[in-house]
């Protein structure tokens, strides 16, 4: 059985996307979890124009909720714990039948596909697929184009029942700052980066009636410009372009269509795709367009703590998206990963490192500032360096670059950096 996993930030993202996959796939079961109208999660199955019995998900039967929350609230731990335990069993009952050949999973919003795609591997070697005969066809993000720039903003939590726990300087968009606390929970703007790296699938959407409010024809082509921006290797399919036709899903003629490979879903790779997730990693290249660019920013030298937490709210201000590696002074073959998403910005370590996150809060306590340093050398093998990709519609490359080596204590005031970016990185801006 061919598997289909569609993750999204909205409930009307996730039924156009239904929708249209069903358009191409009527044959397909689909899967779906909704809230209950008492807590938790109600399961449902559709196939051939029919649908089973809700199935409740008993959210008393999956792991320890997450803090602050209730198990009829965490809808996360329900899902996950439904996933691995019982959806998993029926489809290998399924394609060990004469029943459906392709399952859809509709997750719940907000639902990280990475998450559910590692749920399934609990109870089953999914991606090995021959034992169990369950093979991962394409893993998809719903979204509206138009809305993708205001969600990677957006502060709100990503799953329902949840209160992000954000730290005062986060609340002012303007602010840049760090967020190292456990028990932080994600917001839509982090769920929607985070997926617009792990899928391999981009359905393109609307997500109102044009009864209600008119297409922008020109926010759409934005939004389909700023994801293919932030997920360079996104297979778009603009079903939006389905919706503006009324025509069947692949039939020629539909107009403004922003389709990529003819309307096909692209397919998942997952070591590829874990990659991708990997703190601090920039895409190997960013295509032309007008919605948005990448400036990558690059210094061979280290930098010094102080200054760098001096000049990181102007570096990285307007900035929908922020990937890179850094290191500093103190120990400069010891790689940190930054990222941020709308206004949060925050420091993690680059791979496995124990005590990793301890050191990185005592970088960003440190006051004092160096003058000119004796830089390491950096090696093939060791670089000791930094580059950080940086996405916005509008950017000044020039002076980008000198913030950033004025944070290494040792650039000449006026003199950027003249490292050129790698093949195919943008740093310019038309």
């Amino acid at each position: 059985m061919r598997l289909v996993l569609v993750s999204s930030i909205d409930a009307l993202a996730r039924q156009a996307a239904a929708e249209h996959l069903h358009a191409r796939q009527p044959d397909a079961l689909f899967v779906r979890w909704d809230p209950g109208n008492r807590g938790g999660l109600v399961r449902h199955h559709f196939h051939r124009g029919g649908s089973g019995l809700p199935h409740h998900v008993d959210p008393d039967a999956a792991d320890e909720p997450g803090p602050g929350l209730s198990p009829r609230t965490d809808h996360r731990a329900a899902a996950l714990h439904d996933l691995g335990h019982h959806v998993v069993e029926q489809l290998r009952a399924l394609a060990d039948g004469d029943g459906a050949r392709i399952a859809v999973l509709l997750l719940p919003m907000g639902l990280s596909s990475n998450d559910a795609l590692h749920a399934l591997g609990h109870s089953a070697p999914v991606l090995a697929a021959a034992p169990t005969g369950l093979f991962i066809d394409t893993v998809v993000l719903a979204c509206d184009p138009e809305v993708v720039e205001d969600v990677l903003w957006d502060v709100t939590a990503a799953l329902p029942g949840e209160a992000p726990t954000l730290l005062e300087q986060h609340r002012d968009p303007e602010a840049a700052g760090f967020v190292v606390e456990g028990e932080y929970r994600r917001t839509a703007g982090e769920f929607l980066a985070a997926e617009l790296a792990f899928c391999s699938t981009l359905l393109a959407v609307h997500t109102v009636h044009p009864g209600l409010v008119p297409h922008d024809p020109e926010a759409y082509r934005r939004g389909v410009e700023l994801v293919r921006e932030l997920g360079p290797h996104l297979t778009v399919v603009d079903a939006g372009a389905v919706q503006r036709s009324g025509l069947p899903p692949g039939a020629p003629g539909a107009a403004d269509d922003h389709s990529t490979d003819g309307g096909r879903l692209g397919a998942f790779d997952l070591p590829s795709a874990l990659l991708r997730c990997r703190p601090g990693t920039i895409p190997s290249h960013a295509p032309e367009g007008e919605g948005a660019a990448t400036v990558v920013l690059r210094t061979d030298r280290p930098l010094d703590p102080a200054l760098f937490r001096d000049v990181l709210g102007d570096l990285v201000r307007g900035a929908c998206r922020v990937r890179g590696t850094l290191h500093f002074h103190d120990d400069p073959h010891r790689p940190v990963a930054i990222e941020g998403v709308g206004p949060h910005v925050w420091l993690e370590p680059a791979g496995i490192d124990p005590g990793g996150l301890d050191r990185i809060v005592g970088l960003l306590e440190r006051t004092d500032r160096h003058g000119p340093v004796a830089h390491p050398a950096p090696t093939e093998d060791i670089p000791c360096g930094c580059a950080i990709a940086l996405t916005s519609p509008l950017l000044d490359p020039q002076r980008l670059q000198l913030l950033l080596q004025q944070a290494t204590g040792g650039a000449a005031p006026g003199a950027p950096d003249a490292d050129p970016a790698p093949p195919g990185a943008r740093t310019d801006i038309p």
